[in-house]
């Protein structure tokens, strides 16, 4: 099981949302930028294995909570300032997987992330996609 606190999915989403550059290719970065590096292809399976590690009703929990909190703490508040379409791009596609087994959770996540500010971009994103399935 992979982390399962906050600072884990933040993590995370730092990890993929992080250009691979020199320092990368050099044989710094963490495990995932390594492993992007090797083969960028990669990212979709990389993000199935993480989904399946842990549990979803957790990992759906912290990701809704990162998607409605406007100031992250340390040094991703900047990383997603820098990123953000990245940023909102991934935490909406995980979000999206999560509750794509589930349609119950669709809901209940629209209704908990509907009022944030910080959130307007991954709801739509979330609606688009999910209406592209229905």
């Amino acid at each position: 099981m992979i982390k399962q606190c906050k600072l884990g999915v933040l993590e995370f989403l730092r990890d993929l949302t992080t250009p691979i550059g020199p320092s990368v290719l050099a044989g710094y970065g963490s495990d995932i930028q390594r492993q992007l590096a090797k083969d960028p292809l990669c990212e979709d399976e990389i993000i199935k294995e993480w989904i399946k590690a842990n549990d979803q009703v957790i990992l759906l929990k912290l990701l809704i909570d990162i998607a409605k909190t406007p100031d992250l703490e340390g040094p991703f508040n900047s990383h997603r300032s820098r990123f953000r379409e990245d940023w909102e791009s991934l935490l909406s596609e995980l979000i999206y997987n999560i509750c794509a087994i589930n349609e119950q959770l669709f809901y209940k996540v629209i209704n908990e992330i509907s009022s944030s500010k910080e959130a307007k971009n991954i709801i739509r994103n979330f609606n688009l996609w999910w209406c592209e399935k229905y």
